[in-house]
């Protein structure tokens, strides 16, 4: 075979040849009329590389030669002006930590025609000890970026990386009476409000620091609150109102029967009318700050940080109180387990499936079914302690003496 000589295959196949020369092999090929040119060592390594460009282009795609998986997925972020703040911080990080240190960065997409470079990097992170959560959702940006692009070979090699499934870890969440007595003990705060509204209707914290009295409705017979948008904190602190997590999200809520939710928003209502905010058109947030350069701003996170939730529980004898004698200041409740205690609670009392994915703005009713095996598992566990507890006592069956 003469290697100088140009190998012209059949139209619309490309050409493989040896530069002149030198050991390097050139192939080249046309996509959308635009002519894509390869570099490989060899003219078997060329001939593949030019099979995969081909084989992207059927299906769609179009890679440029030198572009690399790890400036695909910067374009990707950067083109994203719609995330929430909370969204981008998220994936840069994965993007800054997790992709760019690697090997993997710098792989041109032509050559992503099988997960194993995709599998590698895997393993790297998992030796590194990166969370199984954090290789999925680092996976999970890789694979929307190709989607994105459109580049179908591409898309197909990172379906096929396998992850372990992580443990599914148990819900942490409040029982009745320990509900109970959070309501009680959150009433004796300044803040308590949003705590007890957050376990009485399941809303997430931004669904709550976002809601305005245009939302609100409290008439005798028509309660109801709708949630129609968020708030989430921007990278300089300011807060951003934004639409819900999902169209799910957006959802009204009848409070007609839910009386510890509407005494809570009564409470919060008679709070700023005596700080002063009876208008509210000025003053549209319900949970807002009562005092000081912020008054009337939305509620700021730190506001119901961890020292707020810690007192509450500490109050309601949920959490020990520390021994120091001094205010706690860590809970062992974040404030998202209300929610979970919202689900699980509705759950235990009878209510379906469905309405409590209504209820919470669950975009799929998978998501829902979580606290239905939660609470399937302590039911489980209730009866094996009954029969420990008879066990222990001595207990033996009683004789049968006819019908009972």
């Amino acid at each position: 075979m003469r290697t100088r000589d140009r190998q012209r295959g059949r139209r619309g196949y490309g050409h493989v040849y040896q530069v002149p020369g030198r050991k390097v092999w050139r192939a080249q090929f046309y996509v959308n009329g635009k002519r894509k040119v390869i570099y490989a060592s060899s003219e078997q390594e060329a001939h593949d590389k030019l099979d995969d460009l081909r084989q992207a282009a059927k299906k769609g795609g179009n890679i440029h030669s030198k572009e690399t998986l790890g400036g695909c997925l910067a374009s990707y972020v950067e083109s994203k002006a719609d995330w929430a703040p909370a969204t981008r911080r998220h994936r840069e990080g994965l993007l800054r930590l997790y992709v760019a240190p690697k090997a993997v960065a710098s792989l041109s997409l032509l050559t992503l025609t099988n997960p194993g470079p995709l599998n590698e990097w895997i393993r790297e992170l998992t030796a590194d000890g990166v969370g199984i959560e954090t290789q999925r959702q680092a996976l999970k940006l890789v694979r929307a970026a190709l989607r994105d692009r459109g580049d179908l070979v591409q898309i197909t090699a990172a379906s096929r990386v396998k992850l372990p499934k992580p443990q599914e870890r148990e819900i942490v969440r409040l029982t009745d009476a320990q509900a109970n007595a959070f309501i009680a003990a959150a009433k004796r705060e300044l803040y308590g409000p949003i705590f007890r509204l957050a376990l009485m209707t399941g809303c997430r914290m931004g669904e709550l620091r976002g809601l305005r009295w245009d939302c609100v409705n409290l008439e005798r017979g028509k309660e109801h609150l709708m949630i129609k948008q968020s708030l989430s904190s921007a990278l300089k602190g300011e807060a951003v109102l934004r639409p819900t997590k999902t169209r799910g999200s957006k959802r009204p809520m009848e409070l007609a029967e839910n009386e510890l939710a509407l005494e809570a928003l009564r409470d919060q209502q008679e709070e700023l009318l005596a700080h002063g905010m009876r208008d509210a058109e000025r003053f549209p947030f319900v949970f807002a700050v009562l005092d000081g350069e912020r008054k009337g701003k939305p509620l700021r996170k730190e506001f119901l940080g961890r020292a707020t939730l810690a007192r509450i529980l500490v109050a309601a004898g949920i959490q020990e109180a520390p021994a120091d004698g001094k205010a706690p200041k860590k809970p062992i409740l974040s404030f998202h387990a209300l929610r979970h205690s919202n689900c699980s609670l509705l759950l235990e009392n009878g209510v379906d499936l469905a309405t409590v994915r209504d209820l919470a703005g669950h975009t799929k009713i998978t998501t829902t079914n979580r606290y239905l095996r939660s609470v399937e598992d302590r039911r489980i566990a209730a009866g094996g302690r009954l029969s420990r507890a008879i066990s222990a006592a001595g207990g033996r069956p009683l004789a049968s003496s006819g019908a009972v």
